[in-house]
């Protein structure tokens, strides 16, 4: 959650970032997604005790306090977040539904960025490329 493995441990903001850019993407999508953190990219568990949380509890709570600080308090909602032991290793799993709220952007201002989800990755949309999403995507959704 705060911890980059691969930089031998250190607390890294980008972690937390990929988190939120991965929620913001899924929410985004038609469809949503399942996001598992404490899990490589190979698949192997390395669980999330190395955050130093002290609880499942608290873990979770950081996770959406940054969900809410970056996209916004709506949104957390839309995220069904809970502990599960894999290779008896405790990581999260998320499960994010599609925003019922329209578009979600990461961050605000000038430094808003729009977020989807397409296969195995989550690429930054241009405004241009956003606009045009959103049109197709959140305005169908309203009119069906």
């Amino acid at each position: 959650i705060r911890y980059n493995l691969k930089e031998k441990k250190k607390k890294d903001k980008a972690v937390e970032h990929q988190i939120v850019k991965s929620v913001c993407a899924f929410l985004n999508s038609r469809f949503g997604g399942h996001l598992l953190i404490g899990v490589d990219d190979r698949g192997t568990a390395h669980g999330i005790e190395v955050d130093g949380f002290g609880n499942e509890d608290k873990a979770l709570l950081h996770i959406g306090n940054i969900i809410r600080r970056d996209i916004g308090r709506v949104f957390v909602a839309q995220c069904n977040m809970r502990v599960v032991m894999v290779e008896e290793k405790p990581i999260v799993w998320i499960h994010v539904k599609p925003s019922l709220f329209g578009p979600a952007w990461y961050g605000s201002g000038e430094d808003r960025a729009f977020y989807v989800r397409e296969g195995a990755s989550s690429p930054k949309y241009s405004l241009e490329d956003a606009q045009k999403y959103i049109e197709g995507v959140f305005d169908l959704a309203e009119e069906e």
